[in-house]
């Protein structure tokens, strides 16, 4: 797989996380005996929050991957005289049967009403505004479901998608996180789509993830999974 590809890659990944996390501060409510589950854990917005995950998987290609990624919450800043809240994902990834080693990262800010105003990514840096704000709520029951915040990026790419909870069928203390992303070029032109299926308990904490990237001009798939490690 070429880098440029796997770059873009774990760039749609970054955003389709980010643009997932919920509205959080509902996991001490939540209830999984009722179908209800918090959508993000309670402290995401709470600066020192961290998630990591190790990450192993594949493509139809024949490519094998294993890495790490992670979600940090950073220290409140000013942009235009409002506080905002950073939340910092990184994405190491490398694929061992060609020995490409790839690293995206990504910051998104948020208002004090949690709603994303910006994201920044880096190496080449670009900057992605919300089109459209739409996030999960606090809490959830199995079967809702809704749209995700749309991005556009300055370079006249956009990304948007939807959100579900379903009913985790190997254990009925966890539910689902289920979000599909499309990646549209500069023309309107589908190049990526995302699956991914986050496995939560109650209070919004995903344990477990699986993903799947379709690059509909190459045929290529790529399938990952995560488990959290911190």
């Amino acid at each position: 797989m070429k880098k440029d590809l796997f770059l873009v890659f774990l760039m749609f990944f970054i955003v389709g996380l980010v643009s997932s996390c919920g509205g959080g501060g509902g996991g001490g409510d939540s209830s999984a005996a009722d179908g209800v589950f918090a959508t993000s854990p309670s402290n995401l917005y709470q600066p020192g929050y961290l998630a990591s995950y190790s990450v192993t998987g594949s493509s139809n290609a024949g490519a094998k991957f294993e890495g790490t990624m992670s979600m940090k919450t950073e220290n409140k800043i000013n942009i235009d005289n409002k506080q905002v809240t950073p939340i910092k994902s990184l994405f190491n990834l490398k694929n061992n049967a060609q020995g490409v080693f790839v690293s995206v990262s990504s910051t998104t800010f948020y208002d004090e009403n949690k709603n994303p105003i910006m994201m920044i990514t880096g190496d080449p840096e670009k900057t992605y505004l919300p089109l459209s704000i739409a996030i999960p709520p606090q809490t959830a029951k199995i079967g809702e479901f809704g749209p995700l915040t749309s991005w556009a990026c300055e370079d006249g790419t956009s990304m948007s998608g939807n959100w579900s909870l379903e009913k985790n069928e190997a254990d009925s203390s966890k539910a689902d996180v289920v979000t599909m992303m499309t990646s549209l070029d500069e023309f309107g032109e589908i190049t990526l789509y995302q699956e991914m299926v986050s496995t939560i308990d109650k209070d919004g904490i995903a344990k477990t993830m699986s993903i799947q990237w379709d690059y509909p001009e190459t045929g290529i798939t790529v399938y990952l999974k995560a488990k959290k490690t911190v």
